[in-house]
């Protein structure tokens, strides 16, 4: 009989295999399926984590106000839309003040009218977001900043924290509250790692976490951080930030924050891009009495010091400026830049005479690394160049060349701004439409003295005269524009505060991610538990499986002679660069 009859004949025997393979595969299903509801029917089923909205709102208290600002970004998608239109309220942390002594009745009593503070704020943050999405998968988190790099203040700081873990017991016990609370942090963890790290909530951000924050969400703004904070393959930019603005309260420091590990730059398997950008990927220092009202206060001194007339006439001013310093002393703006930026120099040369020797040194005699790479600036820093700027454009003189100007152009540019008066500064600021200044008052007046404070920095920094890497920007491309309502515009929070809030949003998001990629685990090993196949059952399912798909995606092939080709995974013609490699079963060789 021919090969061919006998294969035939045995069709029937195999397709009966297959067909009680499939069989055995659903009773172990079927098995399955029934440990689970019975794991259900007694009352412990492995159930998924509740799907929760991608926002946060943030209750940003400071000593005289609170603001409300709602941060929020579609699953998987690039964007953060900020919304911070709702009106500030009053402080909710009157009365934690080190002044005085308060005791467990006084601050429960505080702590209620607090309460009746924030209750209609987030209140009227849940009304914008219902068209939206569910409130009630949105966190709150109630935040503070701290003045200091360490709790320095120890009783103004545990009668902040007390107060704000008392206003979020209060929202618990409410039923009626319209956002999630993160669970407090362990007692015996310690402040910093517990109320961040741990809890993936925010209470009181000491001054390295928000400079932390800050330059992450400045470099997702410029797109050089995914909301991953995964590092990528494009540089991290540092951040240099000059306090002191009107609406930065208590606020006299400047700040240095860069990338120290450069992950960046390494190979992908050595920048770890499953890793997070963390704390120890930047190094940051605050110099207290170096920003703007510092450094005032200490040109002033220094110049009075060599007067004994009741006017001073000082160069770090305009002329036609003139400023009541002291009952006894009026200042008078002289405008001359070379002199400020001489008297700017040996402040800051004095701060640094016990420097250590061969040790790089900024401010304050503290030794820190030398940064190499680009920053971009913040703060009155910042301001005081894009505005000057647009006064040398108003004046018909060539602008600076934005977003880096040369350090010799910064100079260059104090000289001729610091030779104007107050009034030809004004006009301009007038005239321009840029949202850079419209909340500060001050700008205008002092430019001379920050532009020539501007250029003093970049030296201490490191930088020369022909670098471009300070970078002024004006607005970044995935920073939230303003609104075009100027009549809201009291309302607008400071662009560095929405900037530090983003870059805090994304770190909690990356926390929320990682728990619940946690619970997807335990969620499967509970599934597993309650009897889905594992092991050899799993094997022996995916071998039978394997094996169908081979059976049946194999047929006969008629030939010229006698006998059949069975083929598997290609023709007879297949080509090796066109698909895998063919095996052809001949019954007679002679073909």
């Amino acid at each position: 009989m021919p090969l061919g009859h006998s294969g035939d004949a045995a069709r029937p025997r195999g397709r009966s295999r297959v067909w009680l393979t499939l069989f055995v595969c659903c009773c172990l299903l079927a098995r399955a399926h029934a440990a689970v509801r019975r794991r259900v029917a007694d009352g412990d089923p492995p159930l998924p984590p509740t799907a929760r909205a991608h926002c946060r709102v943030f209750a940003v208290a400071s000593s005289t106000q609170t603001r409300v600002l709602i941060l929020r970004n579609a699953y998987e998608q690039d964007g953060v839309d900020v919304h911070d239109q709702l009106p500030a309220s009053a402080s909710i942390l009157d009365g934690t003040s080190a002044a005085g002594r308060a005791d467990a009745e006084d601050e429960k009593a505080a702590a209620d009218a607090a309460y009746v503070i924030l209750r209609p704020a987030v209140v009227r943050a849940a009304e914008w977001l219902r068209p939206h999405v569910d409130a009630r998968h949105c966190y709150v988190h109630l935040v503070t900043e701290s003045d200091s790099d360490s709790d320095s203040d120890f009783t103004t700081t545990s009668r902040v924290t007390r107060r704000l873990a008392q206003l979020c017991d209060r929202a618990r016990q409410d039923p009626a509250f319209p956002f999630l609370l993160a669970a407090p942090p362990a007692s015996d963890a310690p402040r910093d790692v517990a109320g961040v790290t741990q809890s993936g909530d925010l209470r009181l951000v000491t001054s390295p976490w928000r400079r932390y924050f800050h330059v992450l969400g400045v470099n997702y703004f410029a797109g050089r951080v995914a909301p991953s904070l995964s590092p990528g393959q494009i540089e991290v930019f540092g951040l240099l930030h000059v306090g002191g603005a009107e609406s930065e309260s208590g606020s006299d420091s400047a700040e240095m924050v860069f990338d120290v590990r450069e992950r960046w730059r390494r190979h992908k398997r050595q920048r770890q891009v499953s890793v997070a950008l963390n704390t120890s990927d930047f190094w940051s220092r605050g110099y207290v009495g170096y920003g703007r009202s510092g450094v005032q206060h200490a040109v002033v001194t220094s110049q009075n010091q060599i007067s004994n007339s009741d006017e001073l006439p000082h160069p770090c001013f305009l002329s036609g400026y003139t400023a009541l310093e002291s009952d006894m002393l009026r200042l008078k703006g002289v405008g001359d830049a070379d002199k400020c930026m001489d008297l700017i120099r040996t402040y800051v040369s004095a701060g640094n005479a016990q420097c250590p020797g061969e040790s790089f040194c900024v401010f304050g005699g503290a030794s820190q690394p030398q940064p190499f790479g680009a920053f971009y600036a913040s703060g009155v820093l910042r301001d005081a160049v894009l505005l000057a700027s647009r006064v040398l454009d108003h004046a018909g003189l060539k602008p600076l060349q934005l977003p880096s100007p040369p350090l010799s152009a910064l100079r260059e540019a104090a000289q001729t701004v610091c030779s104007l008066s107050v009034d030809d500064v004004a006009a301009a600021d007038a005239a321009t439409s840029s949202p850079v200044g419209k909340n500060e008052t001050k700008l205008g007046s002092l430019l001379c003295l920050d532009l020539s404070y501007a250029a003093v920095l970049l030296e201490q920094v490191g930088v020369q005269d022909t670098d471009e890497r300070v970078y002024f920007v004006d607005h970044f491309e995935k920073q939230p524009s303003p609104p075009a309502d100027d009549g809201k515009a009291g309302r607008r929070s400071p662009p560095e505060l929405v900037a530090w809030l983003t870059g805090a949003f994304l770190y909690l998001e990356a926390l929320q991610r990682k728990v619940s990629f946690t619970m997807e685990a335990e969620l499967l090993a509970e599934q597993l538990s309650a009897g889905l196949p594992i092991g050899w059952n799993l094997s022996l399912l995916l071998f039978l499986a394997a094996s169908c798909f081979l059976y049946f995606t194999t047929g006969r092939k008629p030939t010229s002679g006698r006998g059949y080709h069975r083929v598997v995974n290609g023709g007879a013609k297949a080509k090796y660069k066109d698909s895998t490699q063919s095996i052809t079963f001949v019954d007679d060789a002679r073909e």
